[in-house]
């Protein structure tokens, strides 16, 4: 079974934009090339129709989804191409780090704790339940990649951020059940990817560290505990990564950035 991002057309709002493309393209069968999916993109536009990340249609998204619904056998998936280290703005150093928490409002403090504390990803936050967090035993369970179905591994928290953790769900989640996620939205539901991507943003900006995004805080806690232990194995059993050669990025990253004080490193992110 294939997981992580699933294709355009998956969820039920971008499946009714499909259906609406298509019938337009029926329309303008006669039409061919570009002039067609331009005159699809602008009644679109007119009709007050947004692509995903709230933007105008323009001729080549329109092209790239006819392609996908006409010729699906014949659109190859691209491979990204590793990269053989982390970047300058792939992940936070301790300056940047205090920072982001010197900036960052109450209501997202915990969200952003979690993060860069536990190095998950950010469908895994979402998908979070107030049952998955063992407090007593400081261990987290952690819903695999995709953020659906059963649990797929499990992780030690430190003993600061279960503190924490007990005290945000005493405060914000005392009636809610073991089933009931551990983060909402300010309209009480279950958080998406989007408003978790906006809230994390903000402190981006507040911090003046525009690149910064929710996966940048999964490298940043890998990163530093890669640092501490030294040890790939572990470190990719707790991210949940496939394969070791996953994991191989953060020791290529200590070689070029190398950390005298790893234990301190670490130490920043449970203070």
């Amino acid at each position: 079974m294939q997981t992580g991002r699933k294709k355009y057309g998956y969820y039920p709002d971008e499946q009714a934009v499909i259906n609406v493309i298509k019938i337009k393209r029926r329309a303008r069968k006669g039409a061919s090339g570009p002039t067609s999916f331009a005159r699809i993109a602008r009644e679109l536009n007119d009709e007050g129709y947004k692509t995903i990340s709230k933007k105008p249609w323009y001729p080549q998204i329109i092209r790239k989804i006819i392609d996908r619904i006409e010729k699906p056998e014949e659109v190859k998936k691209t491979r990204q191409i590793p990269k053989p280290c982390l970047g300058i703005h792939d992940y936070l150093d301790s300056e940047q780090l205090k920072k982001c928490r010197a900036v960052c409002p109450e209501r997202d403090r915990m969200i952003f704790e979690v993060l860069v504390t536990c190095g998950i990803r950010a469908c895994e936050l979402c998908a979070m339940k107030i049952g998955d967090i063992d407090l007593g035993k400081r261990k987290m369970d952690i819903r695999g990649k995709g953020g659906h179905g059963k649990v797929t591994r499990t992780i030690k928290i430190a003993t600061v951020l279960t503190r924490r953790i007990g005290k945000y769900l005493k405060e914000n989640r005392s009636n809610a059940g073991s089933k009931e996620p551990v983060f909402l939205n300010i309209w009480g539901r279950p958080m998406k990817y989007k408003c978790l991507l906006d809230r994390i943003k903000s402190i981006a900006k507040k911090a003046e560290i525009e690149w910064l995004r929710p996966h940048k805080l999964r490298h940043t806690a890998a990163f530093f505990l890669y640092n501490y232990k030294k040890d790939l194995l572990a470190v990719k059993d707790y991210l949940g990564h496939s394969s070791v050669k996953t994991t191989e990025i953060y020791a290529k990253t200590a070689e070029i950035d190398n950390e005298d004080q790893a234990e301190g490193l670490f130490a920043a992110l449970n203070k």
